[in-house]
């Protein structure tokens, strides 16, 4: 099968087949393979961090259990979590495992997320002999900004008010006035 150097042959599927260029060494003529650009672009809804620290050793250890901690973007920097040790209880009943603060003062609940609804996570871990080891995530938590509400307003007092507004049984609900429908005859009534 002969083709031009411009042009790419198709294979049977019709899909083309990776490129190649014909080039000239100091050994002969040949074919080049294509050159391959390696870089990794995280998913939409997420960064790549420049300037981690790779996972410490101890993550290689398989008797060490990883976690997945699911951070809110744009509000807990880097620097708040470098080096901090947190206290968290894994067998709570209700998913709240721990609490966290960041350094503006901050409040986050500490809660778990059920493995079930998401895919199984796994993390790709460098060793020191230049490999990778593939390393499944056991548990996942996420970090949930605690909202408060001012210590005078009372919820219920305030739903019950909002009640009253909306429906009150005394006062008669006005009538409209009956219109005439298109079908209908302009002289009936």
């Amino acid at each position: 099968m002969a083709t031009s150097a411009g042009s790419v042959p198709k294979a049977k599927g019709g899909s083309a087949m990776k490129q190649r260029k014909l080039s000239l060494t100091d050994t002969g003529l040949g074919l080049e393979e294509p050159e391959r650009k390696i870089r990794y672009s995280p998913p939409e809804h997420f960064k790549l961090l420049e300037g981690a620290e790779p996972l410490v050793e101890q993550a290689l250890d398989s008797n060490t259990e990883l976690w997945l901690v699911r951070i809110p973007a744009n509000e807990i920097s880097q620097e708040d979590l470098v080096e901090k040790k947190l206290r968290i209880n894994v067998n709570s009943a209700d998913g709240e495992v721990g609490q966290f603060c960041s350094s503006q003062g901050q409040e986050y609940r500490i809660v778990k997320q059920d493995c079930g609804d998401y895919i199984q996570p796994y993390a790709i871990v460098p060793s020191t002999s230049g490999h990778f080891r593939v390393r499944k995530i056991r548990r996942q938590v996420g970090l949930v900004r605690s909202l408060g509400v001012a210590k005078d307003t009372n919820a219920s007092e305030t739903s019950s008010q909002r009640d009253q507004e909306v429906v009150n049984p005394e006062k008669p609900v006005d009538k409209l006035p009956k219109k005439k429908q298109r079908h209908e005859n302009p002289g009936s009534a």
